[in-house]
């Protein structure tokens, strides 16, 4: 089963699902999602807390059942 996925890039970029996405189109397009059983965020280890958050709020807003946060190690 293919899960939905969101990656943020270090500057704050989103790509959604291998294709470029505007922040300001992220919550109608989750919106469309007909699955909404899982979405997986995955996040440049780079990022700011803030972004993961001002994302994660929107998915929360949107009625996902299960939202998979894919982190990396420090070096």
């Amino acid at each position: 089963k293919e899960i939905n996925t969101i990656f943020i890039n270090d500057d704050g970029s989103l790509i959604f699902n291998d294709k470029p996405i505007a922040f300001d189109n992220l919550s109608s397009l989750v919106a469309k999602i007909k699955d909404k059983s899982e979405l997986m965020v995955a996040a440049d280890k780079e990022l700011s807390a803030y972004r993961l958050n001002q994302v994660l709020l929107i998915l929360a807003k949107q009625d996902i059942k299960k939202i998979f946060i894919m982190t990396s190690k420090n070096d």
